[in-house]
């Protein structure tokens, strides 16, 4: 079983993490392909390197229509796919109006003490 790593290492801090299970479905190909809807459950853009630019905001080739996630740059992984929206919505918006809606929603107490701005 592909999990029994991830299993024996969280067991170590909550012993009775088996029992607590109600469903359990385990990540692979198959599932990615059945529940994200990837074909063979891959990731990212299915471009060779040198032969096409790798797909970005800019290049759906739809006026208006942006592109952003794991088949847009910068690629895969949750910091590379949130980079991805951040690129395509500055490219909607400038930064600076991103800033003072930020400021406006901080002033307003809408947003955590923790958030810089």
């Amino acid at each position: 079983d592909r999990a029994e790593v991830l299993y024996k290492a969280i067991e170590k801090v909550i012993p009775d993490l088996r029992s607590r299970i109600e469903v359990e479905l385990i990540g692979s190909p198959l599932t990615h392909e059945r529940y994200l809807r990837r074909p063979q459950g891959t990731y990212g853009p299915a471009w060779r390197a040198g032969e096409n630019m790798f797909p970005g905001p800019g290049l759906a080739g739809i006026p208006g229509l942006m592109c952003c996630g794991d088949s847009c740059f910068p690629g895969i992984g949750v910091p590379a796919v949130a980079a991805s929206g951040l690129t395509a919505a500055n490219s909607l918006v400038p930064v600076e109006k991103h800033l003072a809606l930020l400021r406006e929603m901080k002033d307003k107490d809408l947003m955590p003490d923790q958030c810089m701005v």
